[in-house]
């Protein structure tokens, strides 16, 4: 509901333990629908799904959009070259060079 998109679905199953297609699933039910989503922009994680020809007023209660994270570690090789300052001070200097890298690529002018 929160995109506004429209798909049309191609398969509904359930699970009961095992998933089965089903011809519908209601309140209580656990199941998986299949659509014909071409952009992962139309979907949202925990979104409500509901009928073009029968909406729902408003979404269910409890949504909230993600926000995607990434988590990683830095392990140097030489441990005794680098403290904590010294990390941070590189890792901040890689990201501005970084976003100013996408600045220019932005920003240049081709000529033909």
């Amino acid at each position: 509901m929160s995109t506004g998109a429209s798909h049309e679905v191609t398969e509904l199953g359930g699970s009961t333990p095992k998933e089965e297609k089903v011809k519908e699933l209601v309140s209580g039910d656990v199941g998986y629908v299949c659509a014909s989503i071409k952009k992962i922009s139309d979907v949202k994680i925990g979104d409500t799904i509901t009928l073009d020809d029968n909406p729902a007023k408003e979404v269910l209660p409890g949504y909230k959009e993600i926000k995607p994270m990434v988590y990683s570690g830095i392990y140097p090789v030489e441990t005794n070259k680098y403290n904590d300052e010294t990390i941070k001070n590189n890792l901040k200097s890689k990201i501005i060079n970084k976003y100013n890298d996408n600045l220019d690529e932005k920003n240049k002018i081709r000529s033909k």
